[in-house]
């Protein structure tokens, strides 16, 4: 008998505590990011709107992930697959889309991440993926701005470019895949957010080298 409410006692408390941390995850500042970024997802992706308009909707969702939603579905890939959305400026500017539109929702990840151990919440999922999109969107960025300095890639506009010569670098070809891995999770937010996207996204490995 004692033993039974004692192993209540710790479920019950153990429960509650799930709760309690999940509840004030809402109320901080990640789970306002995440409500903001539920909204940008929902503005850019499934309404029927031009390109103009969703790049309205990007900027008023800047430190939502609205720039980077916005530039994933824009991006239209070439014949050759031998041009990538890109997420790097020029020269100096290299980190300038990661400081001002990632770089705050990821520390914002960060700070929270205490509830990451918080299993059957959809919010702690939510958290997870949000902060995969981040750290994958740091890691391309890393990535380019070394294959800049080795003249693997190049920018033009919104455009990273792929000579030819270097199409079956390994270097480039993990850049690529990871680029996929991006767009990858980008629709795994979009499903757990039930956000139905207008039309396909990613990348068309096939008709290239890289999805060999």
């Amino acid at each position: 008998m004692i033993l039974t409410s004692i192993i209540t006692s710790v479920f019950t408390t153990f429960l509650l505590s799930r709760v309690y941390l999940n509840l004030q995850y809402l109320h901080s500042n990640a789970g306002h990011r995440q409500s903001q970024i539920m909204k940008a997802t929902r503005c850019i992706f499934e309404q029927r709107l031009t390109d103009e308009d969703r790049y309205t909707l990007g900027n008023i969702y800047h430190t939502s992930l609205g720039p980077l939603f916005y530039r994933l579905y824009t991006f239209e890939q070439d014949a050759e697959g031998a041009t990538l959305p890109c997420l790097n400026g020029m020269g100096k500017e290299g980190w300038h889309f990661y400081d001002q539109y990632i770089r705050p929702v990821k520390n914002d990840m960060n700070n929270n991440s205490f509830i990451g151990w918080l299993p059957y919440f959809a919010n702690v999922e939510r958290l997870k993926v949000i902060w995969k999109i981040c750290k994958r969107t740091e890691e391309l960025i890393t990535q380019v701005e070394l294959l800049k300095m080795d003249g693997k890639v190049s920018i033009t506009g919104t455009q990273l470019l792929i000579p030819c010569s270097f199409k079956d670098d390994p270097e480039v070809r993990r850049l690529v895949h990871g680029y996929e891995d991006l767009y990858a999770l980008t629709k795994k937010w979009c499903r757990m957010t039930k956000v139905i996207i207008e039309k396909p996204i990613g990348l068309n490995l096939k008709r290239s080298s890289y999805g060999n």
